[in-house]
């Protein structure tokens, strides 16, 4: 390969990687945004909550003149958990603020992926079902679950959503990831 089409090819893999950070924060900001309204759902005001924008979009909850957000060291955690569950009115909104995000950014994936479907751009819909499935799988399994079994303690929405209830818990991961499997399996089918 002459110099030249070693440079186009770097283009296009930095156009590529430029691609997936930012479908990667439009699918964070979107799962912020999931458990933004799923807590206004639950009964929390709007006053009580903002989605914080830098880095990882992230909830926050204000404590007083103070906003925290979940953290990332334990007594962060039991900080943002002590607020948050004196907003809570049950362990049933607790369950659906924490599962917000997932489901949020699913609904988004599944109008995203039919409107390219319908419009029959198939390969942004195995794009967007692939992104938002890979998103959900990393993070429970490289994030979440293997702090949560090393230290025995939630540190993201799937071992949070655990120590609310397994059963829930198991039930809406599965529904979550066989829709995205679905989405994937589908857009490969119509790609051929």
């Amino acid at each position: 390969m002459d110099s030249f089409g070693g440079l186009v090819h770097c283009m296009s893999m930095l156009k590529l990687y430029l691609f997936l950070f930012a479908g990667g924060f439009v699918v964070a900001a979107i799962h912020a945004m999931g458990h933004f309204f799923a807590g206004r759902m639950c009964g929390i005001p709007f006053q009580k909550m903002r989605i914080k924008l830098l880095w990882t979009p992230q909830m926050m909850i204000r404590d007083g003149d103070a906003w925290i957000g979940p953290g990332r060291t334990l007594s962060d955690a039991d900080e943002y958990l002590s607020v948050f569950n004196q907003l809570m009115r049950s362990r049933r909104a607790l369950f659906c603020y924490v599962s917000g995000g997932f489901l949020g950014q699913s609904v988004v994936t599944i109008a995203l992926w039919t409107i390219v479907t319908v419009f029959e751009v198939h390969l942004y819909g195995l794009v967007f079902a692939s992104l938002s499935m890979a998103i959900f799988l990393g993070y429970i399994f490289v994030y979440d679950l293997p702090y949560a079994l090393v230290h025995g303690y939630p540190r993201g929405n799937v071992s949070a959503l655990w120590w609310i209830s397994p059963s829930w818990t198991m039930s809406f991961a599965s529904i979550v990831l066989a829709i995205h499997l679905a989405l994937v399996v589908i857009s490969a089918v119509l790609l051929v």
